[in-house]
């Protein structure tokens, strides 16, 4: 969460500006962001109030703006802003959603993922009064995955979070990761591959190979940013 500018990122602002355009913006898309936790609680109310940067019309809404819930690691519901709530001049906006669990009591994984393509300033989540609340469990082992690349990497254009490659992975394998996928913006940088270890990965996947304008420029960049990190 960059406090500095009240809004969750994937890459911290100083560092994304210094690479280029498009990550400096497409930073602040939330892709691969999560909240776990386990509690008993028969329903979840959700709240966030998020930038007004417009609509993809090339992609689901519940995909781009939009968050899932999974119980216990299965798919439980999506939850998504209207379109009509985009055409006001407001440059923050809101909505809220409640999605019914059907517990018994019964305490419960949930995972709630981000929307993929839309930006988050802030994230309320409401539980049952006097429910129990209780820190997730680790994923295994502690390793952690980075994936680096275009739209296809961040997640264009899934239907909704959770649903793209890395949530699947993620749930498959029970291993964290870190969605660095930019659309369009994902050009093999130097800068880029030392972030990228500075997050001291187990795993690192290279997949922007989509957004080299050229052979030339592929053939270039590839293999040096591979043995930088």
């Amino acid at each position: 969460y960059d406090d500095i500018n009240k809004e969750f990122t994937r890459v911290p602002h100083n560092i994304a500006k210094t690479i280029n355009k498009g990550v400096e913006a497409l930073a602040k898309n939330t892709a691969g962001g999560r909240v776990k936790f386990r509690t008993n609680s028969t329903s979840i109310s959700l709240k966030t109030i998020f930038p007004n940067d417009g609509i993809m019309t090339h992609m689901p809404l519940t995909g781009s703006n939009g968050f899932s819930i999974y119980v216990n690691d299965k798919f439980y519901g999506k939850v998504s802003p209207e379109w009509d709530i985009f055409k006001t001049n407001d440059k923050k906006i809101s909505f809220t959603a409640k999605v019914y669990l059907h517990s018994k009591g019964d305490i419960n994984d949930i995972k709630i993922y981000f929307p993929l393509y839309g930006g988050v300033n802030e994230l309320y989540i409401g539980l049952d009064n006097n429910c129990i609340i209780e820190q997730a469990d680790s994923y295994k082992n502690d390793n952690l995955v980075v994936y680096y690349g275009s739209s296809i990497t961040q997640g264009g254009c899934a239907s909704h979070p959770g649903n793209e490659y890395q949530g699947h992975i993620e749930r498959w394998l029970n291993v964290d990761y870190i969605n660095l996928g930019f659309a369009g913006s994902g050009l093999g940088e130097i800068i880029m591959a030392d972030y990228i270890t500075s997050l001291n990965p187990t795993v690192v996947v290279m997949d922007y190979d989509y957004n080299a304008p050229d052979v030339e420029y592929l053939e270039k960049t590839h293999y040096p940013f591979y043995r930088r990190i």
